[in-house]
């Protein structure tokens, strides 16, 4: 699977706009973060060799290594839309590890911030 598939499968969970993370945990399932539960539903690779030369390939096509002897990796992609971080063996036991992660912190505002008058007086008592 090349490196845009590979990441395009990805980046289709978050079509689901509760979607704040997604973590590809080998071949054997992929945990959805939402906004107020976690779901775990089967992965989407089937075979840990392509998934793991899956997510080389996307490393690489960031600027990054991801092998034996580097086998951790991470960044930003999509305009900083998103950030990833990938482990391959040895670093992790069963395969590769891809977490893809939707950066929020360009919707907050000042306002997000600030402490409400109930939560003021709590912490004032």
């Amino acid at each position: 699977m090349k490196s845009e598939q590979f990441f395009d499968t990805l980046v289709a969970y978050f079509l689901d706009p509760d979607l704040n993370e997604l973590c590809v945990n080998g071949t054997r399932s992929l945990s959805l973060c939402k906004t107020k539960e976690v779901c775990m539903q089967a992965s989407p690779f089937a075979k840990s060799a392509e998934l793991i030369r899956s997510c080389q390939e996307f490393a690489w096509s960031q600027g990054q290594r991801l092998d034996p002897f580097s086998p951790s990796a991470g960044g930003y992609c999509q305009a900083s839309e998103f950030r990833w971080h990938c482990l391959v063996p040895p670093a992790s036991a069963d395969g590769a590890v891809f977490c893809l992660r939707k950066h929020r912190f360009r919707s907050l505002q000042v306002e997000d911030f600030q402490i409400s008058a109930e939560h003021r007086a709590r912490l004032e008592a």
